[in-house]
């Protein structure tokens, strides 16, 4: 990661296709939303293709968790 001011890092991420979903409520319930988005991928015959990153949008009183998940490139 490279440091461009202080109290914050940047990291570049490979452009492409991902799916994402908004959780929001408690992170404790965070597994659902994985289990949903997940479910979707592999309903379309998509494949995760790397780490799933989490952005916390808003909290801890009312918590907002974006998940997003890195997929494969179709090759169809």
């Amino acid at each position: 990661m490279e440091t461009e001011e202080p109290g914050g890092d940047v990291e570049r991420l490979p452009a492409g296709l991902v799916a994402m979903t908004t959780h929001v409520g408690p992170y404790e319930d965070v597994t659902l939303a994985y289990q949903g988005l997940f479910a979707w991928i592999y309903e379309r015959g998509h494949r995760p293709s790397g780490l799933a990153r989490e952005a916390y949008l808003a909290g801890p009183e009312n918590p907002v968790t974006r998940i997003i998940i890195p997929l494969e490139h179709s090759h169809e």
